[in-house]
């Protein structure tokens, strides 16, 4: 049972992470909430290079609900605790009203 809540889990963690990152990497060249990265090349990189690490995570993410290793569970998991939150601190100076 909990190895089912934990797969239930890992499934939408990855669902997650492989929307934010189709959604980073669809928005690089118009504008979105409060940033404009059509005036901001760096911004446009910062959202590609994320964007492509969220998917890679995504993948890796995926790929846990088929290894039973509690390791391998557990690097994947702190990787993705790592590097969710690396977008919202780089993308502070972009904010735009």
């Amino acid at each position: 049972m909990i190895d089912l809540l934990i797969n239930l889990f890992l499934f939408i963690l990855g669902t997650l992470l492989l929307c934010i990152g189709l959604y980073l990497l669809m928005h690089t060249k118009r504008a979105f909430m409060y940033f404009h990265p059509e005036k901001h090349k760096d911004l446009q990189i910062i959202l590609r290079v994320v964007g492509i690490i969220l998917l890679i995570l995504s993948f890796l993410t995926f790929t846990t609900i088929f290894f039973k290793s509690p390791i391998y569970l557990s690097l994947i998991i702190i990787f993705d605790v790592v590097i969710i939150p690396i977008f919202p601190i780089l993308s502070l100076s972009y904010i735009e009203n």
